[in-house]
């Protein structure tokens, strides 16, 4: 392989968007990863200025790649790898998400119930 290019999954992985190599080849098989606005598969080959595209959940965020890596970066090296061009409403959502997530319920509390969904269900007006 040559020092220019890389496969999709290994860069993933390399700069930090997915736990582990095959979370990030299942998100590209699973066709939540676009590689300059094309569906890319794991073994897809990128370059120095692919915008590449991946679909967490209902938000997609966006990076623009500034050069290949072929091993894990510690975290603070990751910024010196990828531009991340999501637009600024998609991340204030996303952190909305988070911020719902939290408040509905105390985390590590245990599993909903039968009453919990009953109030839930009353206060959205089912």
């Amino acid at each position: 392989m040559s020092a220019e290019k890389m496969r999709l999954d290994k860069w993933l992985w390399a700069v930090r968007l997915c736990k582990t190599r095959t979370l990030a080849a299942g998100l590209c098989n699973d066709g939540k990863v676009t590689v300059n606005g094309q569906p890319a598969k794991a073994a897809k080959t990128i370059k120095s200025g692919d915008k590449i595209s991946v679909r967490k959940g209902a938000f997609t965020f966006e990076y623009r790649v500034l050069k290949e890596v072929h091993n894990r970066l510690p975290a603070r090296e990751v910024v010196n790898y990828f531009t991340d061009i999501t637009p600024e409403v998609v991340i204030e959502k996303f952190k909305t998400h988070l911020v719902t997530l939290k408040t509905y319920r105390q985390w590590g509390s245990g599993r909903p119930t039968k009453k919990d969904r009953r109030d839930l269900e009353n206060f959205l007006d089912w």
